[in-house]
């Protein structure tokens, strides 16, 4: 039986006071890295709003240049939407350029704040088993942060090809109307709808939406899981006596990891089904019926 003396119990006391601490501040750190990220992808997304407001100031300027009204001074339109159109997109490419580098580096700093959380978390653990334990735990915290920038980029991709569907639906319907009238509009709004459909057909082939619905609820569920791990909440709760001894945290670790490899099954079996065919899943549907 060995009698840990009063110095050795100060040290290890101070040890873990300094691991909380750490803790502490790395997640504080991670709050604000995740609204600096936030604001930078805001930010970015009102960059690409030159790419949607151009097309439709480009067809009314073609069509003027079409029919050349009478006392137009065409020439001056022409140039002033070339100027526009000029530094409008390259301030929207430089504004993205910028934006993905101060994202990317901001990703760099959450990747670095989860190992120091990780390693908080380690310190503040005894036993090979709870500290490997505690490192498949924080290791999830980062896959929900893949999860969820997946999800984000995934809702992006289908904003942007929906709102231009519906601003060149607009436009097609707008030309078509006016192609009763004006001859030569005909090729314009056909045109237009090849550039409609072939974005339609984009949507439904790689369904960015359903894609990223997956991904954002992996993401909602693993921090369920997550949540009240930590704080011993739900299916998590501590014994009825309230003692938290090593054996009730290494239990309640293991029932976490048990349900965050079930959610990432789940995961990518959505994913897997994404990639198959019609034909392929409405025949899995079938023998899972018959089945």
């Amino acid at each position: 039986m060995t009698i840990e003396s009063p110095e050795g119990a100060t040290e290890k006391s101070e040890g873990i006071g300094v691991a909380v601490y750490d803790l502490a501040d790395a997640r504080f750190r991670l709050h604000e890295n995740e609204g600096k990220i936030h604001a930078e992808e805001l930010g970015k997304k009102y960059a690409y709003v030159t790419f949607f407001l151009l097309p439709p100031l480009l067809a009314v300027v073609a069509f003027l240049n079409f029919f050349n009204p009478p006392r137009t001074p065409l020439l001056w339109i022409n140039v002033g939407v070339a100027a526009l159109s000029l530094a409008s997109l390259s301030w929207s490419a430089w504004e993205i350029l910028r934006r993905n580098r101060r994202i990317k580096s901001l990703w760099i700093d959450r990747r670095k704040l989860r190992d120091a959380e990780k390693n908080a978390k380690i310190r503040l653990s005894v036993g090979g088993s709870v500290q490997t334990l505690w490192n498949y735990h924080s290791d999830i915290a980062a896959e929900i942060d893949d999860y969820r920038a997946g999800a984000r980029r995934y809702r992006t991709r289908h904003n942007y090809f929906q709102t231009f569907i519906i601003i060149f639906s607009l436009l097609v319907t707008g030309v078509t109307t006016a192609s009763a009238q004006f001859e030569g509009l005909e090729w314009v709004a056909a045109f237009l709808s090849f550039l409609v459909a072939a974005a339609t057909g984009i949507i439904g082939y790689f369904k960015f939406r359903e894609r990223g619905v997956n991904m954002q609820r992996a993401a909602d569920d693993l921090e369920y899981e997550y949540n009240s791990s930590e704080l011993g909440i739900n299916s998590y709760r501590n014994p009825d006596d309230g003692s938290i001894t090593d054996e009730v945290i290494i239990k309640r670790l293991k029932d976490f990891a048990e349900r965050a490899e079930v959610i990432k099954s789940e995961q990518r079996k959505r994913e897997q089904q994404m990639e198959q065919g019609p034909e392929a899943r409405s025949s899995g549907g079938s023998e899972g019926g018959s089945s």
